[in-house]
């Protein structure tokens, strides 16, 4: 997925203190965001994965089970990834935002019985991808299905068989729902900055707090 437009991505900082005006951004997506996670940075380490049509597939056999708002969402990645994960920032953040648990059902889904190491995945898709395209439309519009596919392997740490790590960015820009949607997009490019002005202000009080310190 391309840079937003206008601003520049942060360096991968937790904002924590940040929280954006009620209707400036789906408060999953700035949750999202918050993780800190440097999108590309991630590009430049990926190695070859499965093939594109593989986690398609999958995709297009999701048990309704997985769907079902009344199974724990905690519970459901526990079961699949293991109890480690519950304690973790992305659990907690899926936990707390309904809209992302049919996305990360969706990742957990991909994620079980497979050789893929996925909790950043599962979260991309429940709070990246799901508060900007709901899921309904990944497992019934094919563009939609190959976004959350494309997706789902950046956050696993791969590019599909046969793609050159340029090429798959390339056609992943091509799909991201949320560049292609211009006012989301200026709006998400806005919080990104705020929070990397947030980011050096703290830093700035650290260091000169640290000077005081040695100064006294």
């Amino acid at each position: 997925m391309r840079p937003l437009p206008a601003r520049a991505w942060p360096n991968g900082s937790v904002v924590a203190e940040y929280r954006p005006p009620a209707d400036e951004l789906p408060p999953a997506l700035a949750a999202w965001f918050t993780l800190g996670y440097d999108e590309q940075a991630q590009w430049r380490r990926l190695s070859a994965g499965p093939p594109l049509a593989e986690v398609t597939g999958r995709l297009g056999g999701l048990p309704r089970d997985f769907l079902d708002d009344r199974v724990s969402l905690p519970a459901l990645a526990a079961d699949v990834l293991g109890a480690h994960v519950l304690d973790t920032p992305e659990v907690r953040a899926l936990a707390g935002y309904p809209e992302a648990r049919a996305g990360a059902a969706v990742g957990l889904w991909l994620v079980a019985g497979q050789p893929l190491s996925g909790l950043t995945a599962v979260a991309a898709l429940g709070l990246r991808l799901a508060p900007v395209v709901p899921p309904a439309r990944w497992l019934a519009e094919p563009d939609r299905r190959e976004e959350a596919a494309r997706l789902f392997l950046l956050w696993c740490g791969y590019h599909p068989a046969g793609e050159t790590p340029e090429a798959a960015q390339t056609f992943a820009d091509r799909l991201d729902s949320l560049s292609r949607d211009r006012e989301l997009a200026v709006a998400a490019a806005e919080h990104l900055h705020r929070m990397e002005v947030q980011r050096r202000l703290r830093e700035r009080r650290a260091q000169e707090a640290a000077a005081r310190y040695t100064h006294e």
